[in-house]
C-alpha cells in the first residue's frame, strides 16, 4: 500500500514534510516558526491553483470561464486564507500583521520560515502542477475540479495549524509539531480527495 502510493507528488509531500522535521529536531527551528510556514502555504497553494485554472481555460480557448473561475477561486480562497492565517497569529498571540494598518514593520520572514515556503512551492510545482499539464489531465479535468481539489487538504491544515497554535501557548509546540507533520503527511499521502472530486464534477464538464 506505501510503495503505490509512493508516486512523484507524494514523494515530494514525503521530502517537504520532512525538511521542518529535520529543522526543528537538527537546526533549531522554532516550533513557531514552523507553525507559521504551514500557515502560509494555504496562500502557495491558492496561487498556484489559480494559475492552473487560469492556464488549463486558456488551452482549452475558454477565455469567459477562465476569467469567471479564476476570479471566484481567487475571491473565495483568498477570503479564506485570510480568515485562516489572521485565526492562528491571533490564536497563538503572534502579532496579527494581516489587521494591522503598518504591514511592513511585521511582515519579516526568518531564513528558515523562507526555507520551508520555497520547499513547499516546489513540491506543489514538480508534484502536482507540472505533471497536470504533461500527463494531458488539463484536457479532460473539469475546472470545477480543479477550483475544489486544494480543499481537503487545506480544511486538515486548518485544523491542525489552529490546533498547533493554541499548543504554542503552553509551551508545546515543540512537541506537537512533529506529530502534526506525521499526520499531516499521512493524511495528504492517503486522503486523496483529487479522484473524488474529478468525478462528482465531471456531470458540470467545462
Amino acid at each position: 500500500m506505501i510503495l503505490k502510493r509512493l508516486n512523484l507528488e507524494n514523494s515530494l509531500i514525503i521530502v517537504s514534510n520532512a525538511v521542518p522535521i529535520f529543522g526543528v529536531v537538527f537546526l533549531g527551528w522554532s516550533a513557531r516558526d514552523v507553525f507559521i510556514a504551514y500557515a502560509l502555504e494555504t496562500i502557495i497553494i491558492g496561487v498556484f491553483t489559480a494559475a492552473k485554472i487560469a492556464v488549463t481555460a486558456m488551452l482549452r480557448k475558454q477565455f469567459a470561464a477562465m476569467v469567471l473561475f479564476t476570479a471566484f477561486f481567487i475571491f473565495h480562497f483568498g477570503l479564506f486564507a485570510v480568515v485562516q492565517i489572521s485565526l492562528f497569529l491571533s490564536v497563538s498571540n503572534i502579532h496579527n500583521f494581516l489587521l494591522n494598518a503598518e504591514i511592513g514593520p511585521y511582515f519579516q520572514l526568518d531564513f528558515d520560515v523562507v526555507t520551508m515556503l520555497v520547499g513547499f512551492a516546489l513540491a506543489f510545482i514538480f508534484g502536482n502542477l507540472i505533471p497536470f499539464f504533461t500527463s494531458g489531465d488539463y484536457r479532460t479535468v473539469p475546472l470545477f475540479a480543479i477550483m475544489f481539489q486544494p480543499y481537503g487538504r487545506i480544511f486538515v491544515q486548518q485544523f491542525t495549524v489552529i490546533l498547533g497554535s493554541m499548543l504554542l501557548l503552553f509551551g508545546f509546540g515543540r512537541v506537537f509539531i512533529l506529530i502534526f507533520i506525521v499526520i499531516k503527511t499521512v493524511v495528504e499521502i492517503f486522503a486523496d480527495f483529487g479522484p473524488a472530486i474529478v468525478k462528482i464534477t465531471k456531470q458540470w464538464q467545462m
